[in-house]
């Protein structure tokens, strides 16, 4: 058996098993700040705004677009419990994905995407924060999706999520300057290969 074919047959299915054993084990698991999260989002859903109490306005959280996105099921009657546990596990697959993309763009080997990928999804604090319904694997698929814009060269669109991302984790910021800075670095000596070139 091929390295490629032993990761397509072994590895990768052995890590998402592995992943799904996590999730189950997780099924009506959830940390206080998902139910925060949740109060947050009936209080918004309800016109109180974003406030714990009724009434009383207050930034009890760290990520506001996860709590309006959680406040949609609150407006429509929907479980906003298990919605925020399967929104969390979709964008956890969703993830995964974008990494396996973003792994590919990296390494030109067809190898290392994969396993690289199994990595990833063994991560133990990945797989720890998957379908709790905190905002985690939300943040970690903007990430990696930042992440594959940059390389993609889809600047104006990495920015945007890069916006979004910073309203999902208030650490978001730092990512502006780094990305700016390489950015910069990356335009002005492609620039002095070209000038060299001419020379």
């Amino acid at each position: 058996m091929k390295n490629k074919e032993l990761l397509y047959y072994i590895l990768i299915p052995v890590a998402i098993i592995l992943f799904g054993i996590s999730i189950f084990q997780k099924t009506y698991y959830a940390p206080d700040d998902t139910y925060i999260y949740l109060q947050y989002a009936k209080n918004i859903a309800s016109g109180n705004g974003f406030s714990f109490n009724p009434g009383e306005e207050s930034y009890g959280l760290t990520s506001p677009l996860w709590v309006l996105l959680l406040s949609l099921p609150a407006m429509l009657g929907i479980n906003a419990f298990w919605f925020s546990k399967f929104a969390d596990l979709f964008c956890a697959f969703i993830a995964i994905l974008l990494f396996y993309r973003l792994a590919s763009v990296i390494f030109k080997d067809e190898i290392l995407p994969l396993a690289a990928t199994a990595i990833f999804t063994l991560n133990a604090w990945f797989i720890r924060w998957a379908f709790t319904g905190m905002e985690t694997s939300f943040a970690v698929m903007m990430v990696v999706l930042i992440f594959l814009l940059y390389f993609r060269g889809r600047f104006s669109l990495m920015f945007f999520i890069l916006g979004l991302f910073y309203l999902t984790r208030p650490e978001g910021f730092v990512l502006v300057p780094v990305f700016l800075l390489t950015h910069f670095l990356t335009y002005y000596f492609l620039s002095l290969r070209h000038v060299y070139f001419l020379v």
